[in-house]
């Protein structure tokens, strides 16, 4: 494991950037706490923005930045076997397939994406 693991703590955002670049998928296992709810999955955005996809406990509102087949996969919170199974089938898929699906589920949270809707709610309130 220690070959296939890096573990970087702080990063800049070159640093952060060769990360994404150099990883082949991201893994989220946001365990479920009472009271302390994953609010969002920023993570799992921003991993898609650099054609990484996600494999991500479905807890919280990691559902609602990992579309499970788009963006990566979602795994019952807990099931760490089919954790390690979708994490290896989304290594078993196609490279360049996987990172399309993930930088266009991306472009759904872009910045010009909001711009526009928020110009079009301004305009129509």
């Amino acid at each position: 494991m220690a070959d296939a693991v890096r573990w970087l703590g702080p990063c800049s955002e070159g640093e952060l950037a060769e990360a994404y670049a150099g990883a082949d998928v991201h893994v989220f296992p946001v365990r479920d706490l009472p009271g302390d709810v994953e609010g969002f999955g920023m993570v799992a955005i921003e991993s898609a923005a650099h054609g990484l996809p996600t494999v991500a406990f479905d807890v919280g509102g990691v559902a609602d930045a990992v579309a499970d087949g788009r963006n990566g996969r979602l795994v019952r919170g807990g099931d760490y076997a089919g954790f390690a199974r979708a994490a290896i089938a989304t290594l078993a898929e196609d490279r360049d397939g996987r990172s399309a699906r993930a930088l266009d589920f991306a472009q759904g949270f872009s910045w010009d994406r909001f711009g526009r809707e928020a110009l079009a709610a301004l305009a129509g309130a």
